[in-house]
């Protein structure tokens, strides 16, 4: 018969008494038991799906460099991963409205000299 179900057709007490001790235990183990393997197992498999990406990502040539602007320095690195990746489409969002990519250009050029 099941787990949950009556062994017996006429049970006496001391086997209802068992079964429901052995309900009691094996519902109780597992309520524990999944959530805390979950617990131990997901951090780990996590890791090694972070490592698998990153070393997947950087393998793979990006299609489009985004540069949000407003801390020193990112155009900058847009520009050396552009040089790192010449296929790739160069995005800056909130440039001064005068700016170009001659007068970044430009500017990238005498902040090197």
């Amino acid at each position: 018969m099941g787990l949950l179900s009556k062994d017996y057709v006429f049970e006496t007490r001391q086997t209802r008494i068992a079964r429901l001790v052995r309900n009691f235990l094996f519902i109780g183990i597992t309520i524990v038991l999944i959530p805390l393997l979950f617990c131990l197992y997901l951090p780990q498999y996590s890791k090694g799906q972070n490592e698998q990406t990153n070393s997947f990502l950087y393998q793979k040539t990006p299609d489009l460099i985004a540069v949000y602007t407003g801390g020193s320095g990112r155009i900058e690195k847009a520009l050396e991963l552009a040089e790192k990746f010449p296929s790739a489409k160069v995005l800056i969002s909130g440039v001064y409205t005068k700016n170009s990519l001659k007068t970044l250009l430009k500017q990238r050029g005498q902040g090197q000299s």
